[in-house]
Formats: structure tokens, C-alpha cells, sequence
């Protein structure tokens, strides 16, 4: 019922990066996630924001973008570790 993400953001047009972790969890209705460790190439801009909820039986994590770059276009990564919980 949790796990953790490495979530990376390029911004295409302007070159900037961003980094972070997060971990989540969920009670098989709400989902939960704490982004922590950002790192960015450019910190006069706020980082992205992730979201998580659930959608038929599976958990969903949502990413916003800064509205400050709205209407750039960015190509994200992430990789991510999990549980199994045995039958």
C-alpha cells in the first residue's frame, strides 16, 4: 500500500531541471504522497507539484506545473519502487 518515486521534469523550452522524491501511501480509497529533496537548476521558479488519488482500484499521480511556464513543454521521468503484498 505505498512506495516511493523519483520524479524528474525537463522544461523543452527554457532547459530546466528539477528533481524530487516522494513517498506514497494509500488506504485502497485516498491516496497520500509527501514530495520532498527538490532540487532545481533554477530556484527563482516554484517546482512542480504532485498529486495522488485513486482511480479504478489503482493509485495516480498527478504533476502541475509552475504557472509561471505555462504553456511550455516538458518531459518527465519517473521511476519507482514498491510493495507487493502477498496473497
Amino acid at each position: 500500500r505505498g512506495g516511493e518515486l523519483l520524479f524528474e521534469a525537463i522544461n523543452v523550452d527554457n532547459s530546466r531541471y528539477e528533481v524530487s522524491k516522494c513517498v506514497f501511501s494509500h488506504n485502497g480509497t485516498t491516496a497520500y504522497i509527501t514530495t520532498y529533496g527538490t532540487v532545481r537548476s533554477d530556484t527563482g521558479v516554484n517546482a512542480c507539484t504532485l498529486a495522488a488519488d485513486i482511480s479504478g482500484g489503482n493509485v495516480r499521480v498527478n504533476i502541475t506545473t509552475p504557472a509561471s511556464e505555462n504553456g511550455d513543454e516538458y518531459i518527465f521521468h519517473v521511476g519507482w519502487k514498491g510493495f507487493v503484498i502477498p496473497a
